[in-house]
């Protein structure tokens, strides 16, 4: 008879590994243990290959994640010989922390650089409502940590932290948003009583405004912003005569017109009347400076002598030189510097009379006397 026997192979080992077709690294039939690093963001574990050993092998293969061990277990054709190839996978943790993009209100911030994390961003003077600050992943893995705090009603820090997947690497990008404010500190215009000053031009600060003979009461001075965030006072001299008004920008830029008013005085030195005891002086006219007035015969006293002013801030003084002399009436205007003076040239009248009144003899009257008997 012939007896026929069968030659199982005790080889439990493997002749390769491949991940993804690819032979794993540094792979020794008699190393058991692997370290795989898989790339960031994987999610499905790749594809475990084995080349045998030996014919015969029974070969399973367990496996547990992208985060796991993977277990290769290469039963030998006798059935008894066994060995463990372990495969411990590990999924790489990005170290992204650096930022696409940061948006304000969806459009780009100027300037962006991802490895630059200080900004300064002027909004337009005026601007009352913030941006909305948003940005773009470095990648998806990043966790992404926004803070904002609002300084004034000029000035807002945004802060976006990141931190990359690996727990390790850090940023944090700054972004100051700052409102520009106005620098202007000029008016529009100036008005007196409601009508715009003449000569008014923004850049010029002071203003000597005339005002006619006679005014009594000021302008009142009013005005127009150049814009609506200056701050603007108004001041009033006791006297009434001057205005200031200080404008101060937004920015603290500061600016000080000054209105100052001139009140003309009157240059007139003309009296309207020259009574002599309270009767019109004949031929009277306020052009006329010099008047004759003859006095009766036998006046020792000079008569009442009154005027009528032009106008009440004149200043009359007046000189007298008797019944046969000339009465000065000095009149100066308001302005200190224009004058007239009024004369009136009194004289008494001469008598005319050549009679006499009597005739004496040894100092006795001749009796019957008559003057008109010569």
């Amino acid at each position: 008879s012939i007896t026929f026997s069968t030659n199982y192979t005790s080889n439990s080992s493997l002749a390769g590994i491949t991940i993804d077709g690819e032979l794993i690294e540094k792979f020794s039939s008699d190393k058991f243990d692997y370290n795989v690093t898989l790339p960031v963001g994987t999610r499905n574990l790749p594809e475990i290959g084995v080349i045998s050993g030996a014919d015969g092998q029974d070969i399973q293969i367990v496996t547990n994640g992208v985060n796991g061990v993977a277990k290769i277990i290469v039963t030998a054709d006798d059935g008894v010989n066994s060995s463990t190839y372990e495969i411990s996978f590990s999924v790489k943790l990005s170290d992204v922390d650096t930022l696409l993009d940061i948006l304000l209100d969806g459009e780009s911030l100027v300037g962006f650089q991802a490895d630059k994390t200080e900004y300064t961003h002027t909004l337009p003077v005026g601007t009352r409502t913030w941006p909305i600050v948003s940005w773009v992943a470095g990648d998806e893995y990043q966790t992404i940590t926004p803070s904002e705090e609002e300084i004034n009603m000029y000035n807002k820090v945004v802060k976006i932290t990141t931190l990359a997947e690996d727990g390790i690497n850090s940023k944090t990008y700054t972004v100051n948003l700052v409102v520009e404010k106005s620098g202007n500190d000029k008016l529009k215009d100036i008005q007196l009583d409601n009508v715009s000053l003449e000569e008014f031009k923004p850049e010029n600060n002071s203003y000597k405004v005339e005002l006619p003979v006679g005014t009594t009461d000021y302008p009142t001075v009013t005005y127009t912003a150049g814009d609506e965030y200056q701050t603007i006072n108004t001041e009033v001299s006791e006297t009434g005569d001057k205005v200031t008004i200080k404008v101060q920008a937004e920015n603290g830029n500061e600016r000080t017109y000054t209105v100052e008013f001139v009140i003309l005085h009157s240059s007139n030195a003309d009296l309207s009347a020259i009574y002599v005891n309270y009767e019109l002086i004949e031929g009277f006219t306020p052009a006329v400076a010099e008047y004759n007035y003859v006095l009766p015969y036998g006046t020792t006293e000079l008569p009442e002598v009154t005027y009528d002013m032009s106008e009440t801030w004149q200043v009359v003084t007046v000189e007298e030189n008797g019944v046969n002399g000339d009465y000065k009436i000095n009149v100066l205007a308001e302005d200190g510097k224009s004058s007239k003076t009024y004369i009136i040239h009194f004289s008494v009248a001469k008598s005319n009379n050549a009679l006499l009144s009597s005739i004496l003899v040894n100092e006795e009257e001749i009796p019957n006397f008559d003057a008109e008997v010569f």
